[in-house]
């Protein structure tokens, strides 16, 4: 599953107003959810590298192909589970904190 911040349209010039914000916007966030058969891939490239060619493309509860499906948000989404257990002596450190910016 992998999300994209790309222009709204090929051409980069279309643009949105989100509700969250006055200005308007010329990106969007497109989601794709693909699987591939493992006799399928290229084990002379990287998994960076998989061919959307060989991909099955999943779909949602509406029947929408998940392949650079438009979200119709300018942000990637991220949900935060902590690899911890939640309790009153709660210690750890999450997995996003290296993604974050130094203070």
């Amino acid at each position: 599953m992998t999300y994209e911040l790309s222009p709204i349209d090929e051409s980069g010039t279309a643009t949105r107003i989100y509700p969250w914000s006055a200005r308007p916007s010329s990106v969007t966030c497109y989601l794709t959810d693909a699987e591939w058969d493992l006799e399928e891939v290229d084990r002379t490239g990287t998994v960076d590298a998989l061919s959307l060619r060989h991909a099955r493309f999943r779909t949602n509860a509406d029947g929408d192909v998940l392949d650079h499906l438009d979200l119709e948000f300018d942000f990637i989404p991220l949900v935060h589970v902590p690899n911890t257990v939640s309790s009153a002596g709660h210690f750890g450190q999450s997995s996003l904190l290296a993604l974050a910016p130094a203070p």
